[in-house]
């Protein structure tokens, strides 16, 4: 029994059962004892709602009561906050209380029991209780490459709901070498998105490991997702030609007063390919010869190659790249015989860069793990081109006349079998045609390569005049 004494007010809660023992005493000491049973009846038909119910913090509800007429008043307690409800509408039998109550956003997500409380008519405040669910979406979605290459910058992103407060990423989990990423966040109506560049350290192995993504809330909800990653020892990069030997290109790489050009130095960047013509409107004659660079990470050890596969492309007058087959002379029969089968083959048709091909970095000299690549490339001046599988018909003169599109497929490789795909993995193919520092590029707008649109394609060779009408030009002159 609880002691009360007499003008106490008592809070009864509708439909239980109280028993109030009552004890008097007169002058003379005489007691009694009563005991009294009394039952609560809900007299104002208390129905208590929350909406929405389960709710997100940081989120608001609405705390809503519905009873008889005879309610004066009314009022919830949530959270361990009074909150007064208000009549939103009322009829001869009903009236609806309502209030607006935004939950805090350190609120944890549980589940919790609001209490609701109505006074009468006769003073006497009635309570019904209704549990609230606090619940706090995050939704994590990761993304991130799933093969990574040392000494490069790829953007790791994910994607959660609007409540999210933060968002990490443990790289490497569970390595010596275990690096946290802190992402940086877009605000949507619903969502955010979480961006940040993130380059992969040179010492880190090739191997197989783990990226936790860590996402959470400001009431201190937490969600994660492993995802497997991948890592790659070996890099290549800075593709570039470095000369063409073609007469009609010659000042773009040797200046008047015998140095190398700007153009020379930095090279025609892949962004500029394929190479078309130049600015007096000359293309690349066959049979001239082309030089190249590449630079490489992690391709400095004994066995260590580059290998070059190209492939050819014929265009008709209408510019429409048709895949071609290669045939060249034989000096000792006079016999044109198919380009792989020929001397030209190692040098042309599968090209192997080695220890002979590679020298310093150009620009890290000092770095020993990194390299400088060069190599030349051309077509014999004769060569006869025409649609691939289509044999040679000199006869009937089935041959392309008018451009030949090369392209690379560029594939590093370390003597542990790592491999690096360059015409894959580079980002900066062109996506159109443009004037460039040279002149004019021609990229096919096609995946040729089956890497992307324009992914390999390096240079034309013009066929209707090739290195041997330059001759035959100058021995006139």
């Amino acid at each position: 029994y609880n002691s009360i004494s007499s003008g106490d007010n008592i809070k009864l809660q509708y439909g239980n059962i109280y028993t109030i023992k009552v004890t008097t005493e007169d002058n003379f000491g005489a007691a009694d004892t009563e005991l009294y049973t009394i039952k609560v009846i809900n007299d104002l038909d208390m129905i208590p709602d929350i909406n929405p119910n389960p709710i997100a913090a940081s989120e608001d509800v609405t705390l809503s009561l519905r009873t008889n007429q005879y309610a004066t008043c009314a009022r919830a307690v949530i959270f361990g906050t009074n909150v007064d409800l208000d009549i939103k509408s009322e009829s001869s039998t009903e009236k609806i209380w309502e209030t607006k109550y935004g939950i805090p956003k350190t609120q944890k997500d549980n589940t919790y029991e609001v209490e609701f409380y109505a006074t009468g008519e006769g003073l006497v405040e009635l309570q019904e209780n209704k549990d609230l669910i606090v619940k706090t979406p995050i939704n994590l979605l990761a993304k991130m490459p799933s093969e990574l290459t040392i000494d490069t910058p790829y953007i790791i992103g994910a994607k959660t709901t609007k409540y999210a407060d933060e968002v990490t990423v443990n790289i490497f989990k569970g390595e010596a070498f275990e690096d946290t990423i802190t992402l940086d966040s877009i605000s949507f109506s619903e969502e955010k998105i979480w961006n940040k560049e993130y380059i992969v350290p040179v010492d880190v192995p090739k191997g197989d490991y783990f990226a936790e993504f860590i996402a959470r809330t400001e009431n201190g909800n937490i969600e994660s997702v492993i995802v497997p990653i991948k890592t790659v020892s070996i890099k290549l990069e800075n593709f570039r030609i470095s000369e063409i030997r073609d007469y009609s290109w010659e000042n773009y790489f040797i200046g008047d007063d015998g140095n190398l050009t700007e153009l020379s130095r930095s090279g025609i960047q892949v962004s500029e390919m394929p190479v078309y013509k130049n600015k007096e409107g000359q293309g690349i004659k066959l049979g001239y010869k082309l030089y190249f660079k590449i630079d490489s990470m992690g391709l400095n050890d004994a066995g260590d190659i580059i290998e070059i596969s190209p492939s050819f492309y014929a265009l008709n007058d209408r510019g429409k790249p048709i895949e071609a087959d290669i045939y060249v002379e034989d000096d000792n029969t006079g016999d044109y015989k198919l380009l792989k089968f020929s001397k030209y083959d190692e040098f042309t048709s599968k090209i192997t860069l080695d220890t002979e091909d590679r020298f310093k970095s150009e620009s890290e000299p000092a770095n020993l793990s990194k390299n400088t690549w060069n190599f030349k490339y051309y077509i014999p001046p004769t060569a006869k081109i025409v649609e691939k599988s289509k044999a040679l018909d000199l006869v009937n003169d089935n041959t392309k006349k008018y451009k030949l599109l090369v392209v690379f497929d560029i594939l590093g490789r370390k003597n542990n079998g790592a491999e690096f795909n360059y015409t894959e993995k580079e980002i900066k193919w062109p996506s159109e045609e443009f004037q460039c520092s040279y002149g004019k590029n021609r990229p096919t707008t096609l995946n040729l390569t089956g890497y992307g649109y324009n992914h390999g394609e390096i240079f034309y060779y013009y066929l209707r005049e090739t290195l041997i009408d330059d001759l035959k030009f100058n021995r006139e002159w």
